[in-house]
């Protein structure tokens, strides 16, 4: 995890629309306000990017990424499917 790695990644969130109600990563990690997940986590990122205590925050906000991924992926699918099927 670099500098840059962390930039990426907060640029990523602040490029889209984040979701407003309660997101799992899996059945035992819920957040229930996501916006202050990011700026938790991010604020302990940029206290220390070295840090191996923070290799579990990094690793929470690249799988929200690719839930939130996977998840516009899905609906993008839906919607292709639905404007081929008119």
């Amino acid at each position: 995890m670099t500098n840059s790695d962390i930039d990426a990644l907060e640029e990523y969130f602040k490029s889209i629309a984040l979701p407003s109600g309660s997101v799992y990563l899996h059945p035992s990690t819920r957040i229930n306000d996501v916006p202050f997940f990011l700026e938790s986590h991010f604020s302990a990122l940029r206290l220390d990017p070295t840090s191996k205590m923070n290799i579990p925050i990094y690793d929470r906000l690249v799988a929200l990424k690719a839930l939130l991924e996977d998840n516009q992926l899905y609906w993008i699918h839906i919607i292709i499917e639905l404007a081929s099927i008119q």
